[in-house]
C-alpha cells in the first residue's frame, strides 16, 4: 500500500510538475508585446514561480527516487523511475544555474531602466526553460510508463 501512495504522488506531482511548465512555456513567449508589458509579466511569474518550481521539483525529485529505490526487484520499472529522476534532476540543474540567474536580473529591472538586450535576455530564459520543460515532461512519460507496467 506504501508503494501505492508514493508512486500516486509521484504521478501527482510530476503531472503538477509538467503542466505548470507547459503553461509558463506559453504564457512566457510575449515576442509581440512591448518591452514593458513583457517585463510586468516576466516580473509577475518570476514573484509566482521562483520558489515553487524549485521546491515542486525537489519533491518530484525524492519520490521518484524513492519509488525507484522501493521497486528494485522489478528491474525495468527501476530502470524507467531511475531515468525519470535523472531528467528531473537535469532539469533542476537548468532551473538552478540557467534560469534563476536570469531571473535575479530581470527583478532588478524597472519600468524606467530596461537594458537594451533585454529581447536577447528573454530569449535566452525561455530557451532555458524549453529545455528544462522537455526534461520533465520526458521524466513525466517515463513515471506514468513506469505505473503502467507495474
Amino acid at each position: 500500500m506504501f508503494i501505492f501512495i508514493l508512486r500516486f504522488f509521484d504521478i501527482l506531482f510530476s503531472g503538477l510538475l509538467a503542466g505548470i511548465m507547459i503553461c509558463v512555456w506559453q504564457g512566457a513567449d510575449h515576442r509581440a508585446t512591448s518591452e514593458i508589458s513583457n517585463l510586468e509579466i516576466q516580473q509577475a511569474n518570476i514573484k509566482i514561480f521562483n520558489d515553487k518550481i524549485p521546491l515542486l521539483e525537489l519533491i518530484t525529485i525524492l519520490l521518484t527516487l524513492a519509488s525507484a529505490a522501493l521497486q528494485t526487484y522489478i528491474v525495468i520499472i527501476f530502470i524507467l523511475l531511475l531515468i525519470a529522476s535523472l531528467f528531473l534532476m537535469a532539469s533542476a540543474i537548468i532551473t538552478r544555474y540557467g534560469n534563476q540567474p536570469i531571473n535575479k536580473q530581470i527583478q532588478r529591472w524597472s519600468k524606467d531602466f530596461i537594458p537594451s538586450k533585454w529581447e536577447y535576455i528573454r530569449d535566452k530564459w525561455l530557451s532555458y526553460h524549453i529545455y528544462r520543460s522537455i526534461f520533465i515532461l520526458f521524466a513525466f512519460a517515463f513515471i506514468i510508463l513506469a505505473s503502467l507496467l507495474n
